[in-house]
């Protein structure tokens, strides 16, 4: 088998196997794709305010090491 039939082959098992697939209602997919992108914005801005709590506690840690020891 040649090259071009093999991928001509592989191709169309490719589209046969696109028409299987249950694709869901447009409407769905529009809620699904605003819940992820709601749900990765509050989990971004959560793990942010986790850093700016950790990088306020080290700091102050820092200063007072360095008021203890100079």
């Amino acid at each position: 088998m040649s090259k071009g039939a093999a991928a001509r082959s592989a191709f169309s098992e490719f589209k046969d196997e696109l028409k299987k697939i249950s694709w869901p209602p447009a409407d769905e997919l529009k809620l699904c794709t605003k819940v992820v992108i709601a749900s990765t914005f509050i989990f971004g801005l959560g793990i942010y305010i986790t850093d700016v709590i950790i990088k306020g506690a080290l700091d102050g840690l820092v200063m007072i090491v360095k008021g203890l020891f100079g």
